[in-house]
């Protein structure tokens, strides 16, 4: 039982998912201009991310550990990516943020 609290396979699978994703579809210097292709990339990239955590969440019942372990993760990964720090954070927080919700959403 404690294993599976602290297996973190899952959420590593999606924190690498994420940061490829982020990497060829929204460069680091899109995550920073207020142009509007790259607004366009950023939803679009934002669409797509949202998707696979909902996935995630469905299939997958997590623990307040992995959470945090996918947040922390997901934000050292994206600043190592070359993205801001703010931005990684931010990011980070708001896929982790997501994730809450749809797990919420999923329980009755």
């Amino acid at each position: 039982m404690f294993a599976r609290f602290f297996s973190t396979t899952e959420v590593d699978a999606l924190a690498d998912a994420i940061v490829g994703e982020l990497s060829r579809s929204m460069p680091v210097d899109a995550a920073t201009t207020d142009s509007k292709s790259a607004a366009r990339a950023r939803e679009q990239t934002e669409a797509k991310v949202r998707k696979r955590v909902n996935a995630l969440a469905a299939s997958t019942s997590l623990g307040v550990y992995q959470k945090a372990k996918l947040g922390t993760r997901l934000e050292a990964a994206l600043a190592a990516a070359g993205y801001p720090a703010e931005f990684s954070k931010s990011f980070a927080y708001e896929v982790v943020r997501t994730l809450a919700i749809a797990a919420a959403a999923r329980k009755p």
